[in-house]
């Protein structure tokens, strides 16, 4: 009776592990068979990259467009980065979560605009008066001729805020400008590349005007993400970071960006949440 139950048991056990192999074996086919994914990160100076120094991680399955040539592994400083940012960790929580290569091309420019009533010049603007638009489709299409494989265009990475706060804060702009400029960039962004996950900035570094200005704006981009097609709000973690200890700024000046620990947080937020996605919508969970 005993050997009839180890039988049993022993054959159930078998017939477990063998199902469990064979799904396995069907991700790792299905991984190694998939696209790379290629996402355009676009914003203003903390999705550029202003870290305090260049992040530990290197994610050995991504690359990055240096404005010339794809380079791998995909490591700090992410084009146009002069040291750290969060596009590292970005691509790691993507590529982890999806068992797939990412490749990311970086168009961000620090101290830029999305508003259209004011801003310091079309070099600084992303609005429609701006020059940033046209410049990030010239460099996404430059990037997209130099890759010598298939891919799957993920979306957009837009971490901006800001300075459309600062200009709200010092009353250059009104709210109306900032949402109407928001609305309008990101109808953009959509409309042109696809999908958009946004990082909403609204960081806060003690300056009570600026913050309530800057953290207006956040709310104001989170709720207008949530009303266009195919626009996510994907995190917001820069909020946070002060509270953690994990800004940064100079002589006589507030916090104005983040440490590299700050920027691996929100690379890794926002990366969970793009993989997750991506898996929703495949159908793998």
């Amino acid at each position: 009776m005993m050997d009839v139950r180890f039988r049993c048991v022993m054959q159930t056990l078998i017939v477990c592990v063998l199902f469990l192999s064979g799904l396995l074996c069907a991700e790792a086919a299905w991984a190694a068979s998939a696209k790379p994914l290629l996402f355009l990160v676009a914003g203003q100076s903390n999705a550029a990259g202003t870290a305090d120094k260049p992040s530990s991680i290197v994610v050995h399955s991504g690359a990055f467009w240096n404005g010339k040539e794809w380079v791998s592994p995909l490591r700090d400083p992410v084009f146009p980065a002069r040291k750290g940012g969060f596009c590292p960790a970005l691509a790691k929580a993507i590529a982890d979560g999806t068992g797939r290569k990412v490749y990311i091309v970086n168009v961000a420019v620090g101290g830029t605009s999305s508003n259209a009533a004011y801003f310091k010049s079309p070099k600084k603007s992303w609005s429609a008066y701006g020059s940033l638009r046209g410049r990030a489709k010239s460099i996404y299409r430059k990037a997209v001729a130099h890759l010598d494989e298939p891919f799957e265009f993920g979306g957009v990475v837009w971490m901006q805020g800001g300075t459309d706060g600062i200009y709200y804060a010092k009353g250059l702009i009104t709210l109306e400008d900032a949402r109407q400029g928001i609305e309008d960039v990101l109808t953009w962004l959509t409309d042109s590349f696809g999908k958009v996950f946004v990082i909403g900035i609204g960081y806060k570094n003690g300056a009570e005007q600026y913050d309530l200005a800057r953290e207006t704006i956040h709310k104001t981009m989170r709720q207008v993400s949530g009303t266009i097609p195919h626009c996510y709000f994907a995190s917001d973690m820069p909020i946070r970071l002060r509270s953690l200890g994990l800004m940064k700024g100079g002589p006589g000046r507030p916090d104005a960006h983040y440490l590299i620990r700050g920027y691996d947080m929100i690379g890794s937020d926002a990366g969970k949440f793009i993989a997750k996605h991506i898996a929703e919508r495949q159908g793998r969970r």
